[in-house]
């Protein structure tokens, strides 16, 4: 009858309770009269050999209200009772547990008349489970209640970052892997909670109804390629040796699981070559750039670094599209009816070569096609492309500032360096060069020009 409202306990060793024969070696912390209400922190220990065999709220804490469990595990105990079993709390009462471990040694059965049975809580009413794992097998002793891998009965809260990794949970009405029942609270606060290959209702490996209900998700497995990673704000739970990236994917034991229909996001941690970028593929779902949606399956990611092939989209001009294109690494050649155009020593534009189709490297050019669309292959030819541009004959893109005189500063020891803007434009005629431009302040973002 200790008020507990406020004090904080530490463990600071394992505990293991000795069997004494007669069933009952144990009395939870807290019950419907005399709740919990502080903090206990596992401090990363176990406990062990715990054994309860009647009455309600039984578990390692009987009844929480608005306290906090965290970093505990439970190992080679049976916790049994009616109403509000699970393996760290009977009835979870706008209370947090995290970062706790229910481990596949310990059983909860029911008793007959009785039924809401949990691997982490019996019942949560409107507090927060995050970061738990249950390895708990759940029995059940008649065609009522509510059974659940994580949780029996769901009455609002949180339920986050959990995984469900025991072998069964034995049901015949209100059953999940997960949970039991929401009751009548709503799924919108379950997040990136799964379970893996477990019997439920006495139901094997099948994706159904009953299984997949209340919010949980099968686990499937991501396996990834060489360099491959998975992009998220990672939080680790230590006790529970669950890893949470983003609101996706969890990690346990160096293996990695989604659910089918999220999105997970994927980063590359190789050398990509300027000129090259990173391509993904999955055995199964789909890849949009860096992002994989999962399926209904397991599945191994890829990534292969592969030749940029540019699409380039060009602005009208007297019938024609025209777009500046500039590669440092890497030679490209134009489809028929497209033509690259560099520039002479007066800086307007002039065929590249004997026939402007091929693009060697570090060579900047303005394409005139009569397509608005112009892809670009990679071209792997050892012919010579006559390069008449003066300079290095780099195209830049802005935005840049000019200084009084009209010229554009260029980063280095001499602060003096500078070099006048030849802008791309079309003149009066319609003809596209690049002309020196003065009269302006700034050149624009995007404004192809060249500094001579």
């Amino acid at each position: 009858a200790i008020n507990t409202t406020g004090m904080s306990f530490l463990q600071t060793d394992n505990f293991t309770f000795e069997d004494s024969g007669s069933g009952g070696n144990f009395t939870p912390i807290g019950n419907e009269t005399n709740r919990f209400k502080g903090t206990y922190d596992g401090g990363g220990h176990t406990i062990r050999g715990i054994r309860t065999t009647s009455d309600n709220y039984r578990g390692i804490f009987g009844y929480v209200d608005g306290g906090t469990i965290r970093n505990l595990a439970l190992s080679d105990s049976s916790i049994t009772g009616w109403d509000y079993v699970g393996g760290i709390v009977g009835k979870n009462e706008g209370g947090t547990i995290q970062n706790c471990r229910v481990d596949s040694t310990v059983s909860i059965p029911g008793k007959a008349n009785g039924g809401i049975h949990g691997g982490i809580a019996g019942y949560n009413s409107n507090g927060h489970i995050i970061g738990c794992l249950s390895g708990a097998v759940i029995i059940h002793a008649n065609n009522s209640g509510r059974h659940g891998g994580l949780v029996g009965g769901f009455g609002g809260g949180t339920l986050k970052d959990c995984l469900y990794i025991g072998s069964s949970v034995s049901a015949s009405l209100l059953y999940g892997a997960l949970l039991g029942s929401l009751g009548t609270a709503t799924s919108n606060n379950l997040a990136n909670n799964y379970y893996t290959d477990v019997t439920i209702g006495g139901v094997g490996d099948v994706i159904n109804g009953s299984r997949d209900a209340n919010g949980a998700r099968r686990g499937r497995t991501i396996t990834l390629g060489s360099n491959v990673g998975i992009v998220g704000n990672v939080t680790t739970y230590d006790v529970s040796g669950i890893t949470a990236i983003g609101s996706s994917v969890i990690c346990y034991e160096n293996t990695y699981y989604s659910g089918e229909t999220q999105t997970v996001t994927l980063s590359y941690s190789g050398d990509v070559p300027n000129g090259y970028e990173v391509v993904y593929s999955s055995t199964g779902g789909t890849v949009t750039g860096n992002t994989l949606t999962m399926p209904a399956e397991d599945v191994t990611v890829t990534a292969a670094v592969v030749p940029i092939v540019p699409v380039l989209v060009g602005a009208p001009s007297g019938g024609f599209y025209w777009a500046t294109y500039y590669n440092s690494s890497l030679r490209y050649t134009l489809p028929e009816g497209a033509t690259a155009y560099t520039m002479d020593a007066s800086h307007h534009l002039y065929r590249l070569g004997t026939d402007g189709s091929v693009i060697k490297e570090n060579t900047a050019v303005v394409i005139i096609s009569d397509k608005q669309s112009i892809t670009l292959t990679l071209d792997s030819g050892t012919s010579t492309v006559t390069d008449h541009a003066p300079g290095g004959n780099i195209l830049h893109g802005g935005p840049v500032t000019l200084d009084g005189e009209g010229k554009v500063p260029v980063p280095g020891s001499d602060p003096e360096v500078k070099g006048f803007p030849y802008v791309l434009s079309v003149d009066a005629n319609g003809v596209i060069g690049f002309r020196q431009d003065t009269g302006t302040d700034a050149i624009p973002a995007n404004k192809a020009y060249y500094v001579q």
